[in-house]
């Protein structure tokens, strides 16, 4: 918690100097909104099971919290609250919603059940009245918030899908300050309470985030638990359409074959892939280009991928794609690459830069043995990489070794001396293998 923010006492607020009423600033006192929930929740037959109170240091800007004595559910009990200040601020503002048992923080609905006033002209006269409507509706707005958390007990969310909604919350919507998300994802890794439906739901991480609001300030405490509720709502539907796990979703979604080394890639403005990255930290552009092996050649027509370097093919491979839409509505997607992939496009980097010295070092009439070496040692991975049959052409060579046929080559070859022609152009002249 803040140090400017402390718990307080009915009797503090009551004693809190008031500030002057003008003919555009009307005074809405700390101990009159008091008094007039006191009233009203007698007159609707509600009673105090406890108050809280918090403000700050002055106690300009103030706030209630009363746990009532209705629950119709046993997680959660009926609550009202409200935020007021003296120093221009902060509006007067009022809502019913629902006190939860397990960790003693409070769910606000995030479109109904709230109201808000400026301190100008009848201000403290409608402050009243909508203290009334409010109090008169509360069971209203609470039975719908225990259906929102029902909703929310069925939902179930993996660690990583938590962890993105706390950064959409934190960076996105700045409902939580640093400090704040530490405590959702301490909570998230350990509990501090037990909440009914399991750890990994949408209902445990919406309370480590009430949790974390504990240490709001009184001036955003109201709205931020306001804005948490009508985002959850819209993130998930809980307005009673069928519900579908996000896992569940993810698995239903196809995404589309991708090649996250294609530099004509259909990227958002201002981002890159990791070829481009590498090019202009190494200043080698040719890693850009499709590269032949030494025995193949470029032909008309052919496709790119048909040219790339063997173990360039792995990363044409569908990979998982992140998708993301921002509140305005571009939609941004960038492929996942693998730290495999990364060392197979550092390697052929190198290689590339190794070609590129020897040829210079060539040109100068000599050879440094490193870096023919190193290239030596290339070559022959790459050798030894393909002579490594797969399955299919074990399965061929397997077949052909028990047929009669190749019985019948073997035996050729073993009656029949081998011979070669040394090039000479009288075509009778031929050595055998004893003449060697």
């Amino acid at each position: 918690m803040a140090k400017r923010i402390r718990e307080v006492t009915r009797d503090f607020l009551k004693a809190v100097p008031l500030p002057v009423q003008t003919s555009s600033y009307t005074v809405i006192s700390h101990e009159s909104v008091m008094d007039y929930v006191f009233t009203e929740l007698a007159n609707q037959g509600f009673g105090i099971l406890s108050e809280e109170y918090r403000c700050t240091h002055d106690g300009m800007i103030a706030q209630g919290i009363y746990k009532l004595n209705y629950n119709s559910d046993e997680e959660m009990s009926l609550m009202f609250a409200w935020s007021n200040s003296y120093n221009k601020q902060l509006k007067f503002k009022c809502v019913t919603g629902g006190y939860v048992t397990a960790n003693q923080t409070v769910m606000l609905c995030g479109e109904i059940g709230s109201w808000m006033r400026k301190h100008t002209g009848t201000a403290d006269a409608d402050a009243i009245e909508m203290i009334k409507t409010q109090i008169t509706n509360a069971k209203m707005y609470y039975n719908n918030l225990i259906a929102d958390k029902e909703v929310m007990k069925q939902i179930s969310l993996t660690t990583k899908r938590q962890a993105e909604i706390l950064g959409v919350l934190f960076a996105e919507y700045e409902l939580l300050t640093t400090e704040q998300a530490s405590i959702v994802r301490a909570q998230m890794d350990k509990p501090s309470f037990f909440y009914n439906g399991g750890k990994h739901t949408l209902w445990s991480f919406y309370n480590h985030v009430t949790v974390a609001f504990q240490q709001s300030h009184p001036k955003s405490w109201m709205e931020d638990q306001r804005m948490l509720h009508w985002f959850i709502s819209n993130e998930f539907d809980l307005t009673g359409s069928p519900v579908m796990s996000p896992i569940v979703q993810a698995l239903q979604v196809t995404d589309p074959m991708v090649d996250p080394l294609d530099t004509n890639y259909g990227q958002p403005e201002n981002q890159t892939n990791l070829l481009t990255q590498i090019a202009e930290v190494t200043g080698d552009e040719s890693v850009l280009e499709p590269q032949l092996p030494d025995n193949q050649v470029v032909q008309e027509g052919v496709e790119n991928e048909a040219v790339l370097h063997e173990e360039d093919e792995m990363i044409l491979e569908a990979e998982e794609v992140i998708e993301y839409t921002d509140p305005v509505g571009n939609t941004f997607e960038a492929p996942v690459i693998s730290e495999e992939e990364v060392a197979i496009a550092i390697e052929r980097i190198e290689r590339a830069e190794l070609k590129e010295t020897l040829k210079a070092e060539d040109k100068k009439g000599k050879l440094p043995s490193d870096i023919q070496s190193r290239l030596d040692a290339f070559n022959a991975k790459r050798e030894a990489e393909s002579s490594i049959l797969t399955p299919e052409e074990q399965e061929e060579e397997y077949e052909l070794k028990h047929t009669d046929d190749y019985q019948d080559v073997i035996e050729q070859k073993a009656e029949d001396p081998f011979e070669f022609d040394l090039g000479s152009d009288d075509e009778d002249v031929k050595f055998d293998d004893d003449f060697l």
